[in-house]
């Protein structure tokens, strides 16, 4: 599988490649061909709650075809991923330089998420790879649901990790959207709270978020509070004009029903077993809220079908198993007695 997304991402690369602007760089579906080059067994290693910065450099052809080198810091980040019993590579956090090369994609950004597989680098079980492209493709079907959504951009990545003699390895990855990038796109600001009262949330977005991780099959999220100690909120990013309601933005996909990676268990007290078994975590809204967000995903259902169905990286084994875990969902919102049952009976 990672050979067919770097055969993609290859054949794609003259092509992509003249898009010199890092606005335009979530605008593009084909995969992007990097070179990134680093410490990669101390990020590994590094089990510290604040990571420090390593020094890395991203190597990407220009449409000349010639490298063209950005320097960059980058950490370990995230909470579940970087347990040693759950992952052997961590997602990273990138920091680019604000002077760094003109006219590539990835001018002018500043800090920026990357989605990496969760096998040690060069780890060929085609399970990683699969399970950073469902992820992807979940951040997708948010796309298609609503425009207040991150964008993401997939990676065909070269590691070169200079902790091990230039070791060489091939692997997907993913960057998302940057929060100060979806903010400007939307015309909105980030909002940083401890905590947020459920009514100041934008209905109607809130509504179409929490029927997205009914969706996805996850209950790993909070639209009104972080974990312990930490703000607002839990895999949700708030943004806000100051003047309305504030809408909140899902991320961080791994841990659902149609990813299931291994180390992914629902919260205790839940009463479900696996992350297979969905359980709805919204809040209770009107009957006619909850009908509008309904309408919104029979609307989508198609093009939500298609993008599993129509992706050229995913095996059919894979395909069959989450068509088969979306026609689950859809029994739900098709049946108002189901309807009924599994969703308003369980909010909260």
């Amino acid at each position: 599988m990672v050979k067919r997304i770097i055969a993609l991402a290859f054949a794609v690369h003259v092509a992509v490649g003249h898009a010199e602007d890092s606005a335009a760089l979530f605008d593009a579906r084909e995969p992007l061909a990097v070179t990134f080059e680093g410490p990669f067994g101390a990020v590994a290693r590094d089990t510290k709650a604040d990571p420090p910065y390593r020094d890395f450099a991203l190597v990407w052809k220009n449409y000349a075809g010639a490298d063209v080198r950005v320097p960059l810091k980058a950490k370990p980040r995230g909470n579940s991923r970087r347990r040693q019993s759950a992952c052997h590579f961590p997602p990273l956090r990138l920091n680019f330089p604000k002077n760094g090369p003109a006219g590539t994609p990835f001018t002018g950004l500043d800090k920026m998420k990357l989605v990496t597989q969760c096998g040690r680098l060069g780890d060929p079980d085609p399970a990683y790879a699969r399970r950073v492209h469902l992820e992807l493709v979940l951040y997708r079907v948010f796309n298609r649901v609503s425009p207040k959504s991150f964008r993401v951009r997939e990676l065909a990545v070269t590691y070169v990790d200079t902790d091990h003699g230039g070791k060489r390895s091939v692997g997907p990855a993913f960057l998302i959207e940057p929060d100060e990038m979806l903010a400007a796109r939307l015309g909105m600001k980030r909002i940083d709270v401890e905590a947020i009262d459920r009514k100041q949330l934008d209905s109607a977005q809130a509504g179409l978020v929490e029927m997205f991780e009914y969706l996805a099959g996850n209950t790993d999220f909070s639209l009104t509070r972080g974990p312990a100690g930490d703000r607002c909120c839990h895999n949700i990013t708030l943004l806000g004009t100051g003047r309305e309601a504030v809408t909140p933005i899902p991320y961080d996909f791994d841990s659902t029903g149609i990813v299931d990676p291994p180390y992914a268990l629902p919260a205790t007290g839940l009463g479900i077993q696996n992350v297979r078994q969905r359980l709805y975590r919204g809040y209770c809204r009107p009957d006619a809220e909850v009908a509008a967000t309904v309408a919104a995903y029979a609307a989508a259902r198609d093009d939500i079908y298609a993008l599993f169905r129509n992706d050229p990286v995913l095996d059919a084994k894979t395909i069959e198993r989450t068509v088969a875990y979306l026609d689950e969902f859809y029994a739900v919102l098709d049946d108002p007695n189901q309807l009924q049952r599994k969703v308003s009976a369980h909010c909260l």
